[in-house]
């Protein structure tokens, strides 16, 4: 309806989108060995629980810390019994899956994984990140007065942008990543179909520019 975009479901929900297909193409890598793949995923659900038990023993554990610790001791079984060995840190807390020659930590590098992989920003995972956590540093970005005084947050058109080739580059590596992993050779269309999209969010952001600077200079 023309409305302006608030800024904080543009940030955060591209940053969600984009760890979720990090994840996704991390699990399922076509480059790397079946023993790695194996050992991510059981680091993944590992390091799910890992965190569950955390929660649990923090908020009511005289109602969750028994669930919580069911379901490790059930997944730690698993895993074991599937040839795995658990690594632990430097106070004996387990903190990785070792399967053969093959390591994997429970916690991703979300950042560092974004970075290496081709379609993705990087950089815009950074952004979004301290965003997200940063309402000071939102704010200052966004806030903008309305014209009955009151104080508004908005997502400009960069940010727009930026969200939405973000969110079109994990969908670009999901994919991709997914059709590598169950042998599919038609994958391409559709990942020309997402380029394309990113071409014309591209687009509309420079006609968007163009339109602000004309109205700018015609004081509007």
């Amino acid at each position: 309806m023309g409305e302006p975009v608030g800024i904080w479901p543009t940030v955060s929900l591209s940053r969600v989108v984009m760890e979720g297909c990090v994840r996704v193409c991390t699990l399922f890598d076509n480059d790397q060995s079946s023993e790695m793949r194996l050992a991510r995923i059981a680091g993944s659900w590992l390091g799910g629980l890992n965190e569950h038990l955390i929660a649990a023993r923090e908020f009511k554990p005289d109602i969750t810390l028994a669930e919580a610790e069911a379901a490790w001791r059930q997944a730690e079984r698993t895993v074991l019994n599937a040839g795995a060995t658990l690594g632990t840190d430097n106070r004996g807390r387990p903190n990785r899956v070792i399967l053969g020659s093959a390591t994997a930590p429970f916690k991703v590098d979300l950042a560092g994984t974004a970075g290496r992989r081709e379609p993705l920003l990087p950089a815009w995972y950074r952004i979004s990140s301290a965003a997200s956590h940063s309402t000071l540093w939102l704010v200052q970005q966004a806030a903008t007065l309305e014209p009955d005084g009151k104080l508004s947050l908005r997502a400009d058109p960069n940010i727009l942008t930026a969200a939405t080739c973000a969110v079109l580059g994990t969908f670009e590596d999901t994919v991709g990543t997914l059709g590598r992993y169950h042998g599919h050779t038609g994958t391409r269309d559709a990942v020309l179909t997402i380029q394309r999209r990113t071409v014309a969010a591209v687009e509309l952001q420079r006609r968007w520019r163009k339109r602000m600077e004309e109205d700018l200079r015609a004081g509007t």
